[in-house]
C-alpha cells in the first residue's frame, strides 16, 4: 500500500530594503549599510528568486547583493537609476535559515538618493501547520489547498432567463345556469260564425269539424 505525499506550498513573499538620502560608495563605517537575516523555519525551504530596484532622483547607482559576505552570482554590478529595473536568477539560490544578506554599493554616477530594493523569495513547504512571518493563511480541513487572505470577489453576472413553461391543462367545465322564467302567453282570437277571419302564422293542429256534416264551426281559439 503506497503512502500519499503531504500536500504543499509555495508562496511568493518579498522584503524591501530602503535607503534614505544620498547614496555612496561606503568607506569603513562610512555610508555602510547594514545586512538583514533572513529566518528560514523548520521543514520549509526558501529561494532567492531575484530583486527589483530604482532610486528617487540623482543618475545611477552600482551595487551588488551579498548572501553571506559573498556577492550572489548573476546580482552582482546591477545598475540602478530612476527607472525601475527587475534581475532575477537564471536559478534561484537556496536560502538556509538566518542567513545574512545586505546591499553593497560599488559606485555612483552623479548624486543618486533614496534607494530602494525589494527582495523576492519562494517559501514551500508542508501545507499543514505552516507559518510565515507577517502572513496570514487560511488552511481549509481536509480540502488539500488553503486560503489566502484576500476580499471576496464581486458577484458573478446572472445567467438568462429561463424559458416559459409549457400551458397548463384546460379548466373543468362550469355549472348549468338557472332555466330562465317562462314567457307571455300568445293571443286569443276567436271567431264567430258568419265572420271571415284571415290567419298569419302556422297552427300547431288543423281546425276540424268536430260536430258532424252540415254543421258550422261556431267559434275556435287560437291559444298560446
Amino acid at each position: 500500500m503506497s503512502m500519499l505525499a503531504s500536500p504543499e506550498f509555495t508562496l511568493r513573499t518579498h522584503s524591501t530594503y530602503a535607503v534614505q538620502g544620498l547614496i555612496a560608495v561606503p568607506s569603513g563605517a562610512t555610508n555602510y549599510l547594514p545586512p538583514f537575516f533572513f529566518p528560514v523555519p523548520t521543514g520549509q525551504r526558501a529561494l532567492l528568486v531575484g530583486v527589483k530596484y530604482v532610486v528617487r532622483g540623482g543618475t545611477s547607482v552600482t551595487f551588488s547583493i551579498n548572501q553571506n559576505g559573498t556577492g550572489v552570482t548573476g546580482l552582482t554590478g546591477l545598475s540602478c537609476t530612476t527607472t525601475a529595473a527587475e534581475t532575477d536568477l537564471t536559478a534561484y539560490l537556496d536560502v538556509n535559515d538566518g542567513d545574512l544578506f545586505s546591499v553593497v554599493v560599488t559606485g555612483i554616477s552623479g548624486t543618486p538618493d533614496g534607494m530602494t530594493v525589494t527582495f523576492y523569495w519562494d517559501v514551500t513547504g508542508p501545507l499543514s501547520g505552516w507559518t510565515m512571518p507577517n502572513t496570514t493563511v487560511n488552511v481549509a480541513s481536509g480540502s488539500g489547498g488553503f486560503q489566502g487572505g484576500g476580499a471576496t470577489g464581486p458577484a458573478g453576472v446572472a445567467g438568462p432567463t429561463g424559458p416559459t413553461g409549457p400551458t397548463g391543462p384546460t379548466g373543468a367545465t362550469g355549472a348549468t345556469g338557472p332555466t330562465g322564467p317562462t314567457g307571455p302567453s300568445g293571443a286569443v282570437a276567436q271567431v264567430h260564425a258568419g265572420t271571415n277571419v284571415t290567419i298569419t302564422g302556422t297552427l300547431s293542429d288543423p281546425i276540424v269539424n268536430s260536430t258532424g256534416g252540415g254543421s258550422s264551426i261556431d267559434s275556435f281559439f287560437l291559444g298560446g
